[in-house]
């Protein structure tokens, strides 16, 4: 009897791993033997800043509330009681509304929406014509849209519109008087100024829960399914979507200025000069970042990027991966609201517009975005590698 031994059947798939991995690593090698990076590309939005600008409008009037961008126009509500529109890429006027408001305008479909004491007015963003109106009991204190609905809070409840026809959707009352509204895929979210935050379905009005807080609440923000709440008492909480059960909660050591959110992370600004990355699901906190500009407002999550409205300088931009800071932007005037942002970064273009205290509306454009040809320079040495002059041999 002969035996022979058994190769081991995990050989055939070291062999497999091996070569694999001879592939890759040859993969990351160039022609000088040089090990290359194989890195991601960066996203558009932290190519964001620096920023240069694209044009500059002198506005006619002083600002009687923050603008809003529609349809690649800038509208700014101002203090002669008209809403003046701006070209996005230009800054060219497009066309004027009269119409008084005192809070933020809204963007729903393709409408710019504007409200006073009276009444909610709906103007085409491309025209400037009104589509419709709708009369109300009580003053609106916050207007906020999507593309179907526009949501407005009063002195007793939140109230849903159809974006399109402005016919009333729905109605909720809110037991109290509300502070803040929120709208995301889950819900849409009001603060009370009781310290409670209520939770309704975005289709009916159908209240699904009520958690009570400590201390004022601020301007909450969804990340995900997870409903991001700041509160003047140094706390931010996370409450699940189904049922207002909380997650988390971080402590901070000042003031919360405001939380934005993504699918992954949840970005916390505070008055202790620190910016916060942490996980949307436990709170564990991935980065911190020093902040060297007292925080105005609430952070904007961006893909990749989270950009911070300061005092000085007034835009920074921070890496959501690593909280790195990427770009500044200068400015000799504060901003009047909150900046402007095209989400859809494209080369050349204007991503930025901000209104200043000085009168001037700027639209900001990225410097790496450019792409700029470079100028052409005398080279200081000729191309490619010197051989020695070869020697003719020695003839007897």
């Amino acid at each position: 009897m002969v035996v022979t031994a058994q190769r081991p059947r995990y050989c055939g798939l070291a062999a497999v791993v091996a070569v694999a991995t001879l592939v890759v690593g040859a993969a990351t090698v160039d022609a000088q033997g040089r090990r290359r990076s194989r890195l991601p590309p960066p996203k558009p939005s932290t190519l964001l800043l620096p920023a240069e600008p694209a044009w500059t409008v002198m506005l006619p009037e002083s600002q009687s509330a923050p603008a809003v961008a529609a349809d690649r126009v800038a509208v700014v509500p101002l203090a002669s009681g008209e809403l003046h529109a701006f070209d996005w890429e230009t800054g060219e006027a497009r066309w004027v509304f009269g119409f008084a408001t005192t809070i933020a305008p809204a963007f729903a479909g393709n409408l710019v929406v504007a409200a006073d004491a009276q009444v909610i007015e709906a103007v085409d963003a491309g025209t400037g014509k009104s589509v419709w109106r709708h009369s109300v009991s009580s003053a609106p204190t916050q207007l906020t849209g999507t593309a179907t609905a526009l949501y407005f809070l009063d002195a007793t409840g939140i109230t849903a519109l159809d974006a399109a026809t402005g016919r009333e959707v729905w109605a909720s009352s809110t037991d109290g008087r509300p502070g803040l509204v929120a709208v995301g895929p889950y819900g849409v979210a009001v603060t009370q100024a009781d310290d409670r935050v209520m939770l309704f379905a975005p289709a009916d009005g159908r209240r699904r829960w009520v958690r009570q807080l400590l201390g004022m609440l601020r301007a909450p923000a969804w990340a995900g399914d997870t409903l991001v709440v700041p509160s003047s008492e140094r706390t931010v909480w996370a409450l699940d979507a189904d049922d207002g059960s909380i997650k988390w909660e971080w402590t901070l050591g000042g003031a919360v200025v405001g939380v934005a959110g993504d699918i992954d992370r949840v970005y916390i600004a505070g008055l202790d000069n620190v910016l916060r990355g942490v996980n949307r699901d436990n709170g564990h906190q991935r980065w911190q970042q020093a902040l060297s500009t007292r925080a105005q407002l609430a952070p904007i999550g961006l893909d990749g990027a989270v950009l911070v409205a300061g005092l000085s300088p007034p835009l920074t931009l921070f890496n959501t991966l690593t909280g790195a800071a990427i770009g500044t932007h200068l400015a000799t005037a504060g901003m009047v609201g909150t900046p402007l942002v095209d989400r859809t970064v494209h080369p050349g273009r204007v991503a930025i517009v901000i209104a200043l205290h000085d009168g001037r509306l700027i639209g900001l454009r990225s410097v790496a975005l450019q792409f700029r040809e470079q100028p052409l320079t005398p080279l200081a040495l000729l191309p490619g590698r010197s051989l020695p002059r070869d020697r003719l041999p020695d003839v007897p």
